[in-house]
């Protein structure tokens, strides 16, 4: 295991997931996927050292984050956009198993969650009470 660690960033390692983003085509097609076999290669993908998000970047790229206002955000200003376990995830477009995980979960893993992600800039809120949730 910790062999494996060396193959990811410190804390905090900015990168975007998999599950939605955008780029220009032929951006894409020059990016390094790689086989992703098993769900540690997935992660590498998102958050390793050559990450998709790290690949961007030394190209001299931006990589932001946008939400469903249309807001967009740079690296410094990620946890403000309130995507992904931060507050209510008000500002999410795309959900998946980590968010509905942070929007059904109760104030402990709202904590945890955000603070993994977030850090010093962890902002959960506690779980809402009517039946209507994000996700």
């Amino acid at each position: 295991m910790p062999a494996q660690l060396l193959r990811f960033e410190r804390f905090p390692a900015h990168h975007l997931r998999t599950n939605a983003f955008m780029a220009e085509r032929e951006l894409l097609r020059s990016l390094q996927f790689g086989r992703v076999a098993r769900k540690l290669d997935a992660y590498l993908l998102e958050n390793g050292r050559h990450s998709l998000t790290r690949q961007v970047q030394r190209r001299g790229l931006r990589v932001l984050v946008a939400d469903r206002d249309g807001a967009v955000y740079d690296q410094e200003q990620w946890p403000l956009s309130r995507t992904l376990w931060q507050r209510d995830q008000e500002g999410l477009m795309v959900t998946d198993n980590q968010t509905r995980s942070y929007a059904h979960g109760d104030m402990e893993r709202r904590r945890l969650l955000s603070a993994f992600a977030w850090g010093r800039q962890a902002d959960p809120r506690p779980p809402r009470t009517s039946e209507h949730r994000p996700g």
